[in-house]
Order: structure tokens, then C-alpha cells, then sequence
């Protein structure tokens, strides 16, 4: 038979796990946010108003616009008159593209030619990034397609995105790799909290039976 005092025991135990699961439920939902969460270097734009920073961000972007510190290098191997010529109708389309403020194009090598494009926005802006991938994923393969051609997107902006990028896809494993510690630390103490109050239940109970003599 159970000892009387162990149902109290046990359901005070059972309460701290659940308080200590809705706890833990609470931690999840105040952590959601970081779903959203942006990874990026930040531009003179983010800076405090007033900061000589951002006066002289704010001179240059009324000037030039807000994308011009966030430029894209366009690297492009020209084997044959037509992929040159491939690149040069790209180079051309870019003007037309939203989110593209201007492109420049530099004199062209033997088989390598390069041109700079330069976004609307600033570099930390969402849409910069998206232009990188529309560059990367549509425009640029379409300008590719039966050609020679191969265009390479790079420069200190899209270089910054793409580690950004790296550093956000590995960021669901860095936090379910903490999750899973943290859920067994909790269950060995949960386990040695339970062990303990069960070992000190049957302690109390043999006492009288020690202390007890036959009749």
C-alpha cells in the first residue's frame, strides 16, 4: 500500500513539471520573433541623426540616391563574340530593371568584361537583397541561356548578403542543437528531483517499522 504522504508528494512534483513546462512554452513564444530576424551589416543610413555618419550619408543619398554605397560588381566571361554581345543586351536590360538605379560598364578585356550596377536602396534594405537574388536566379541565367556567357554577382554588398544568408540557413540548427540541451538538463534534474523525493518517501516510511518492536 502507498504511504499517505506520497500522493501529495508526487502531485507536488507533477505541479512544478508543468509549471516548469508552461515556462518553458513561454520562452518559446517570447523567442518567436527572432523568425524574423535580419542579418546583414548596417549602413550609415541606421546611424543616429545628427552623427556626421549619417549627415554625410543623407548629403550623398539626396545626391545620388540611396543605393549609391550599396553598388553590385557584375563579373562576366566573355569567350566569343557571342557571349560579349550576350552581356552587352544584359547590361542593357539592367537599366529597365526595378530596383536598379544606374549601370556603368567598364572598357571590356579579351574574355572578361565587368559592369556596375547600382540599386535604388541602401545596402541593409530588404529589397537590395531581393535584387541580388532576382539578378542571380532569373535575369542572369535567362541572358546566359545558349551562350557562353557566365556572370558572376559579387562586390562588398552582395558579399555581405551571402554570408548573411549562410549565417541565418544554419541558424534553425544552432537553436534546436540549444533546445535539445536544454530539454536534457532538464529532464536529469526533473529525474534526480523525483529520485530524491521518492528515496525520502521510503526513508520516512521505514522509520517506524525500524523503531517498532514485536510484541
Amino acid at each position: 500500500m502507498p504511504s499517505p504522504l506520497q500522493d501529495p508528494v508526487d502531485l507536488g512534483v507533477v505541479h512544478r513539471a508543468l509549471v516548469t513546462k508552461l515556462r518553458h512554452h513561454g520562452d518559446v513564444l517570447l523567442a518567436s520573433p527572432v523568425l524574423g530576424l535580419r542579418v546583414g551589416n548596417a549602413d550609415a543610413s541606421s546611424d543616429p541623426a545628427g552623427s556626421p555618419t549619417r549627415a554625410h550619408h543623407d548629403l550623398m543619398a539626396n545626391a545620388f540616391g540611396d543605393g549609391f554605397d550599396a553598388s553590385l560588381l557584375l563579373v562576366a566571361s566573355t569567350p566569343d563574340a557571342a557571349s560579349a554581345q550576350a552581356f552587352a543586351t544584359l547590361v542593357h536590360r539592367l537599366d529597365s530593371l526595378p530596383g536598379v538605379a544606374h549601370v556603368a560598364t567598364a572598357p571590356a578585356g579579351r574574355d572578361v568584361a565587368s559592369a556596375t550596377v547600382t540599386p535604388t536602396t541602401t545596402a541593409q534594405a530588404e529589397q537590395t537583397a531581393d535584387l541580388v537574388t532576382t539578378l542571380r536566379e532569373n535575369v542572369i541565367p535567362a541572358a546566359e541561356a545558349g551562350t557562353g556567357l557566365q556572370v558572376y554577382v559579387g562586390g562588398q554588398t552582395a558579399t555581405s548578403i551571402d554570408v548573411a544568408d549562410a549565417l541565418m540557413s544554419k541558424l534553425p540548427l544552432y537553436l534546436g542543437l540549444i533546445a535539445l540541451l536544454g530539454f536534457l538538463l532538464l529532464a536529469l534534474t526533473a529525474g534526480a528531483a523525483v529520485l530524491l523525493t521518492r528515496m525520502t518517501i521510503r526513508r520516512h516510511d521505514a522509520q517506524p517499522l525500524a523503531g517498532a518492536r514485536p510484541r
